[in-house]
């Protein structure tokens, strides 16, 4: 909506009243929408039932609060996103193995072995 109105990050956030830091990071999904930004959002972009705080930001935050409600996790994955993200860095390990059987061409009498 914002490309759409041809409006920059800073002008956006300078609307707002916020940062065009944090307006980058809205719309790359690292930040949450808060009920109170959906509700500016709406309200700045005169959005479809904005007047009734049915906005299409307002839809939007109430779709991923309730998806998140029914997230399921594996027993013991939360300790593990805590400790995630204070880590300075991560190591994956895994096996290379090329399954099958390997032949090689002898120079004698062109037989495999």
């Amino acid at each position: 909506m914002r490309q759409r109105a041809k409006l920059s990050q800073s002008q956006l956030a300078n609307a707002l009243g916020c940062t065009p830091q944090w307006i980058c990071q809205l719309e790359k999904a690292d930040k949450t929408v808060s009920e109170q930004t959906a509700l500016d959002l709406d309200t700045y972009f005169k959005t479809d039932g904005w007047d009734h705080d049915e906005g299409h930001f307002q839809r939007i935050h109430k779709t991923i609060r309730r998806a998140s409600r029914h997230r399921v996790l594996l027993p013991g994955f939360d300790a593990d996103l805590r400790h995630e993200s204070l880590a300075i860095g991560i190591r994956c390990f895994a096996a290379q193995v090329v399954p099958g059987l390997f032949r090689q061409r002898t120079t004698h009498a062109g037989r495999w072995i």
